[in-house]
């Protein structure tokens, strides 16, 4: 056996019967705990990131064209034809967005009501998957029909057939009285359920025709997309904002430019507190790795301080410097591996498990998941057992080079 891999096995062993000293076992195990924290939280991150952005995908699409200036887009069905031209772009929904005030009886709730054209929304949106009353169809949401979020359909107290007033501030006409909000009246066809209690709290839907008299025009607000890899969906945006030039009107000045927005950049805030929220756990659950490097680093000493004689002997004997550094480096790397090997697979089993057979459930009413959520990324393995074998090898440094500063003389004339 090398003699270095020997000392090091007998100094981690200790008076110990077993492999490891005690104290070195509650090393190894701080390192186990901090890493299978680590992964665990950052899966449970991961996933809960994931099923957001799917939700999100699925209700506003990938990628939202509009124009620079954000004025209504006149003739948006040639605009449409020159989109879907676009490398990656699957399908295209013209979009127009109104702020309303819905009304039913003594019951007012604001909504961002959204106009769409039903057949053509169908295949960007899966707002059909998720009705929970109600089979809107494109002819009954053009004869004044509406499609409520769940939250919204009970904030009104409605449900399918009941008769909802959409008033509309922003088509304000010119009266005797001064100016007066458009009103309109619409029945309710259809109740969905996203999950995301932000959007079934303010969302509906309606007629795209319904959509544009209620704001007084005759264009569209925007368009919203899907891509046939949606992976790719960031970087279609960015190369359609840097290439391709597509104007809405014949003055083609900047303003009437036609620009392309990413899901992420539109709920900007949303998954921006997401990723806060990973990067301050990460920071927090690292402080837990930080204390096992603490702890392997006061074990070495000690130890190094119990076995000063046999080091000094041993250095008299032959065994150089540079070996005694690599022994007691050694220590803290072995330590250090053990714990991550462990805490990456008990990790491992517990993810694995969770995605695989959803076990652990979460029994909150009206919660966007019914169980924890979890993605299993390799980087992230890679990564956080990165950290842990450098974190055990530079707490190893500082014993290391505190066993090179004896004066073996000294040291051996103590010990007759």
């Amino acid at each position: 056996m090398n003699i270095r891999l020997f000392l090091t096995a007998r100094y981690l062993k200790g008076r110990s019967k077993h492999l490891l000293s005690p104290s070195n076992i509650l090393s190894l195990l701080g390192i186990c705990i901090g890493v299978f924290s680590l992964l665990v939280v950052s899966a449970v991150m991961n996933g809960f990131s994931a099923d957001m952005t799917k939700r999100v995908i699925e209700t506003k699409g990938e990628i939202r064209f509009s124009r620079h200036d954000k004025k209504p887009i006149e003739n948006y069905q040639e605009i449409s034809k020159q989109i879907k031209q676009t490398k990656n772009i699957k399908d295209i929904s013209p979009v127009v967005h109104c702020d309303l005030l819905l009304r039913r009886g003594n019951f007012t709730v604001f909504s961002q009501s959204i106009g769409i054209n039903f057949t053509e929304h169908e295949k960007v949106s899966s707002l059909l998957n998720r009705m929970k009353l109600g089979k809107p169809s494109e002819q009954n949401l053009e004869q004044k029909g509406i499609i409520l979020g769940s939250d919204l359909a009970y904030q009104l107290f409605a449900t399918i057939g009941d008769t909802v007033e959409l008033i509309s501030p922003a088509g304000a006409v010119i009266s005797a009285f001064g100016y007066l909000p458009k009103v309109e009246k619409a029945i309710v066809v259809g109740i969905f359920s996203t999950g995301l209690p932000e959007y079934d709290q303010s969302l509906s839907y309606i007629s795209l025709n319904s959509a544009m008299n209620l704001k007084n025009q005759t264009g569209v607000d925007f368009f919203e997309t899907t891509t046939r890899k949606t992976h790719k969906s960031e970087n279609t945006a960015n190369t359609f904002n840097n290439k391709t030039k597509i104007y809405c009107d014949e003055s083609q000045d900047e303003e009437s430019l036609l620009m392309a927005e990413h899901w992420s950049v539109v709920d900007h805030s949303l998954f921006q507190a997401i990723k806060i929220e990973k990067i301050a756990m990460f920071f927090v659950l690292s402080l837990m790795l930080v204390l096992s490097g603490f702890n392997i680093m006061n074990n070495n000493i000690r130890t190094i301080s119990e076995r000063k004689f046999d080091i000094s002997l041993l250095k008299s004997l032959g065994i150089s410097e540079r070996n005694m550094y690599i022994v007691i480096s050694n220590m803290g790397i072995i330590v250090g591996l053990c714990g991550t090997i462990l805490g990456e697979l008990l990790a491992g089993i517990l993810i694995i498990s969770q995605y695989y057979f959803n076990y652990i459930k979460i029994p909150i009413p009206g919660f966007p998941f019914t169980s924890l959520p979890v993605e299993v990324r390799g980087i992230d393995f890679l990564l956080f057992a990165l950290m842990a074998l450098i974190i055990s090898y530079l707490s190893s440094i500082v014993p290391a080079k505190y066993s090179m500063n004896y004066n073996i003389i000294q040291v051996l004339r103590e010990q007759e």
